[in-house]
């Protein structure tokens, strides 16, 4: 298991968050989870975790959890939808609750790479804010990348570029 996880938020396979998901796995070398390959229920308020310590829901949220909490570094990939993230990935971020009702020792690291068809910061902002208030805890910064609305829109232009160049700052290194 490697230390850094790309979880591709995106719920269209073959659209543009998808195919910078690809690229970036393969340029940075990085296990990739497809969060659109996995049925999990959205939270549903029972609070029950804040008693057994854990969602009470046993599903693929729970499992996928147990793999972003032994990760030093998380790279969220995903589609601005009206100003936040599709339902799919926001259910499966809402899941963590729970998170909130137990001590973390670990020290993670969560970046965001946002890709919309609108040249407005709102959205990625309303995303960036969610995931600092994320159960696992750590979001340090993301991306934005705008003008990325038709399917292909990622690859034309300088967007993958730029996508290489924020993961290298934040010390990503090519086949690592």
């Amino acid at each position: 298991m490697r230390d850094a996880l790309l979880v591709d938020c995106s719920p269209r396979k073959g659209g543009n968050s998808d195919l910078l998901s690809e690229r970036l796995s393969r340029i940075f070398d990085l296990d990739v989870l497809h969060l659109r390959d996995y049925t999990f229920s959205p939270c549903d308020g029972c609070e029950a975790c804040e008693t057994l310590g854990r969602c009470r829901q046993d599903d693929a949220a729970s499992r996928l959890y147990a793999d972003l909490e032994e990760r030093g570094r998380i790279l969220f990939v995903a589609p601005i939808y009206f100003c936040g993230f599709d339902a799919h990935t926001k259910a499966f971020i809402d899941r963590s609750q729970y998170r909130w009702q137990i001590p973390d020792e670990k020290t993670r690291k969560l970046y965001l790479i946002a890709i919309g068809g609108q040249k407005s910061p709102v959205g990625f902002q309303c995303m960036e804010t969610c995931l600092r208030w994320y159960g696992l805890r750590g979001y340090q910064c993301g991306l934005h990348i705008p003008s990325t609305d038709k399917k292909g829109d990622i690859l034309k232009g300088n967007a993958v570029e730029r996508a290489m160049a924020f993961l290298r700052e934040q010390g990503f290194s090519a086949g690592s």
